[in-house]
Order: structure tokens, then sequence, then C-alpha cells
């Protein structure tokens, strides 16, 4: 059966196999399983993202925003802002964010989790000495439960907890302001 141009199959035993199950179970590997539509069909950032028309659209929108300029301005004023150019911050968030990205495939990566699962996370590294932000690592945005813990927010990490302040997060519009919702999922 093809939902969308996108195949879905039926294994012996009656069971639903999209093309990313073909792929080693590449989705269930990422800890994000979903049921079926109303159609049927499986609807989920991985199974959408083999509709061209779905990764068509989020791709020009993630490379036309990780394009954007990504400026540091100093609060000492607030009257008066004035932008920042030699600050660890700004080399971080303008040029490289850690050691294998650049900024660019960062923001990239960053806009397309945000478009297709509501939330991305990144965790925040920083000097041991100066407490300044020295990096920022993606994490799996499924690998991530934001928490209330005595009035603060926190994120559980595969069982370890980070404080917000550790905690890079870009999320939609939610409904419990802790996390973003996935347009995606929202229409399975």
């Amino acid at each position: 059966m093809k939902f969308l141009g996108f195949e879905i199959r039926r294994t012996a035993g009656g069971e639903r196999r999209s093309f990313w199950d073909s792929l080693g179970g590449w989705r269930q590997q990422q800890n994000f399983t979903h049921g079926g539509g109303a159609g049927g069909a499986l609807a989920n950032p991985w199974s959408a993202m083999g509709v061209p028309a779905v990764y068509a659209c989020v791709d020009k929108i993630a490379k036309s925003t990780a394009t954007l300029p990504k400026v540091v301005f100093s609060n000492d004023d607030p009257e008066r802002p004035q932008r920042v150019w030699d600050s660890r911050l700004a080399m971080v968030l303008g040029a490289r964010p850690n050691a294998y990205q650049t900024a660019y495939h960062f923001w990239h990566l960053a806009h397309m989790r945000k478009l297709l699962w509501g939330n991305f996370y990144a965790e925040i590294q920083r000097d041991a000495r100066t407490d300044e932000v020295v990096g920022l690592w993606p994490i799996l945005s499924q690998s991530v439960t934001p928490e209330l813990v005595a009035g603060r927010k926190t994120y559980r990490v595969n069982g370890r907890m980070l404080a917000d302040e550790d905690v890079f997060h870009i999320m939609s519009p939610g409904f419990n302001g802790l996390e973003g919702v996935s347009v995606i999922g929202m229409h399975r």
C-alpha cells in the first residue's frame, strides 16, 4: 500500500513495515515508535522524512535559518546593547559549537529537529575555571524528558539529570511549558 508516495508493507505476521524499518530497525533504535494514523500509515518524524515534500520543506527551512547570523550582545547597558565580537560564546554560536560541527551544520540540525520533533536539545559545555560556554553538544530529542523537580526545570537524559542552565533548548509551541509538540506527531 502507498500513502503519499510512501510505501507501507505488511510482514508475514501482518505487522506494518515502513521504508525506515527496512534500514535495520533504524526507527526502533532511535527509541521513537508511534502507532499508525487513521489511514493505517506510520506518521512520525522518521517516516515523514521519507515523503519527498516533507523532506524538501524541512530541509529548505533548516538551511535558510542555519545561514542567519548568530549575534551576541552585551547586557552591560540595557539602554544601548553593544555587539560582542570576541567572546567565546560568539565563537561557539557563530563559528564552532563543538569539535565536530560547523555552526551551519549545528544550526541545520537544530532547526530540523525542532521542526520534526518539536524540540532541539544540546548540552552546554563550560570552562571549569571561568564558567564560560565553550561548546554545545546536540542530544537526541527522543532521549530527553523535561521535568519539574522541586519547582525547577530539569532534563532527564538517558538516566542522568541535567539542570536547566546546562541545556540549550529550542522548542516549538507546546501544551505544558516544558517541551514543544511535534507538528508531525500531532497529525498521526
